[in-house]
């Protein structure tokens, strides 16, 4: 059992059946706020399934995977890519006008612990004004989404006191090379841990080109792009003292070439406006708000034999 991590004395708040009504009250209060905050449409997407490279360990197991392959790493970017292009074309189809967007619901792919973990996430993509200040619109995106989840928390509360207040007040913001210059000696994902824990919430951007960062850009996950400005808001969770990457947020430069998906002739088209977009992580925000300690309390999955017997002894009831 020295493999396994776990809470002493985890107790489920929520039985099985409360956790299936609270997945389906918080999933539906989530997706309404986000779509009207962000003032994004709900349209139906091709199969997409997104490849993620987490390093906060949502399995129960103590031991963190190795850093992604150059192969694996492209083959997420690429997957990503197709996404973001997909996005952008649909954008242009359904005639959106600057400051409105669409989303859909996508399933994301963990590799963890030599398992396959998958997320609903929410994905989306709106038309913005081209003189729009990115550093701003990372900003006032992501206190947009920490605004949803404190009402959500707030809702949730009011519907069971149990599930407790976690998040503070407000979000902080910093940049890579702020973490950098304050963390010089450990990996960015140590560096989050302690953020994350301090802080509970925080936004990471991406807004200059990192110099001098052998340390960091040799263990983060964090590929910047030559046309983006990318925002990352990572949660820290008490319970197992593990922080989730819960969304990122991108910007795209106006003159961003674009690849167009297989199904649309393997063509390439360039931008003729800027879009801001990126993902929002359902599972993991409800794993939080729940109080849950395992992904597989959350998303139905079949898991291993040996898996499920564990789950039974440690009080994590899979549906």
């Amino acid at each position: 059992m020295e493999n396994f991590y776990m809470p002493d004395n985890y107790e489920p708040i929520l039985n099985l059946k409360e956790t299936a009504a609270f997945i389906k009250i918080t999933n539906d209060y989530l997706e309404t706020n986000f779509a009207r905050e962000l003032n994004l449409m709900s349209v139906p997407s091709p199969s997409f399934t997104l490849l993620e490279n987490d390093k906060c360990n949502n399995s129960i197991n103590k031991k963190k995977e190795p850093i992604l392959e150059k192969e694996e790493k492209n083959k997420i970017k690429h997957c990503d890519n197709e996404i973001i292009s997909w996005k952008k074309n649909a954008l242009n189809r359904y005639g959106f006008e600057t400051e409105n967007g669409l989303y859909t619901r996508l399933t994301c792919e963990e590799n963890i612990a030599q398992s396959k973990i998958y997320y609903s996430v929410l994905s989306w993509e709106k038309k913005i004004k081209k003189n729009d200040k990115n550093l701003h619109l990372i900003k006032y995106i992501a206190k947009k989404i920490f605004k949803i989840l404190k009402m959500a928390e707030k809702y949730i509360y009011q519907i069971n006191s149990k599930l407790t207040f976690q998040l503070l007040d407000e979000m902080d913001f910093m940049t890579l090379q702020e973490i950098e210059e304050k963390f010089p000696n450990i990996t960015l994902e140590n560096a989050i841990i302690k953020i994350t824990k301090k802080k509970k919430i925080v936004c990471i951007i991406e807004n200059e080109p990192i110099n001098n960062s052998k340390k960091i850009n040799k263990n983060n996950s964090l590929q910047k792009h030559c046309c983006e400005i990318n925002g990352y808001i990572f949660l820290y969770y008490s319970i197992t003292n593990q922080f989730h990457k819960i969304s990122n947020i991108k910007v795209s430069a106006n003159n961003c070439e674009n690849t167009v998906i297989k199904n649309q002739k393997n063509t390439h088209s360039k931008s003729i406006f800027q879009t801001i977009g990126g993902n929002i992580n359902i599972t993991k925000i409800l794993i939080f708000f729940l109080k849950k300690i395992h992904v597989g309390e959350i998303q139905s999955l079949i898991w291993p034999e040996k898996f499920a017997k564990l789950s039974n002894d440690y009080n994590i009831m899979l549906p």
